[in-house]
């Protein structure tokens, strides 16, 4: 997930730097020079104790609606548990996102499909969310795996493979 924002961020950056508004490619600029101006340790300093550490506990997470969780442990999605059939359907769903540059410059008689094309990825997603069975949402447990209010199990309480006993 952090790589997909860290190249959503670049790209959002490099076009505002790009853009002939005085403003925004200036704002970038800024964020550019001040970036890469400043020490990784400081940015990773700044981002602990500034940040991450003003996020309160656990039990008392901040809920963003779509059921996302945000504490001191970090961001909770909900993750989507995926069918039987999920993996046809993901290749199908993948092969459709491959097809697209290819559709979109495929010569009919009127001249290129061009952007009709774009209902390729729409199909693609239909394909990838008939896939779900169903969507788990995330509850806040202890470490130890135990229920709320309850002590984690000890070593005596643990099984050959060192889980968790009943």
């Amino acid at each position: 997930m952090g790589i997909v924002a860290a190249t959503g961020l670049g790209l959002l950056i490099g076009i505002m730097r790009l853009s002939v508004n005085w403003l925004i490619r200036n704002l970038a600029l800024v964020y550019i020079e001040f970036v890469r101006n400043t020490p990784l340790l400081v940015q990773i300093i700044f981002w602990y104790f500034a940040v991450l550490q003003t996020l309160p506990p656990p039990r008392q997470s901040i809920a963003i609606s779509g059921g996302l969780l945000l504490n001191i442990r970090g961001l909770y999605v909900p993750s989507a548990v995926m069918a039987d059939r999920a993996s046809t359907l993901s290749l199908l769903s993948a092969a459709a996102l491959v097809l697209t540059p290819l559709v979109w410059r495929l010569p009919l008689k009127g001249g290129r499909l061009g952007a009709r094309a774009l209902l390729l990825p729409l199909a693609a997603v239909g394909l990838f969310a008939a896939g779900i069975e169903h969507i788990e949402f995330e509850q806040m447990r202890p470490f130890g795996g135990g229920q709320a209010g309850q002590p984690a199990p000890t070593g005596d309480q643990r099984d050959a493979r060192g889980r968790a006993g009943q």
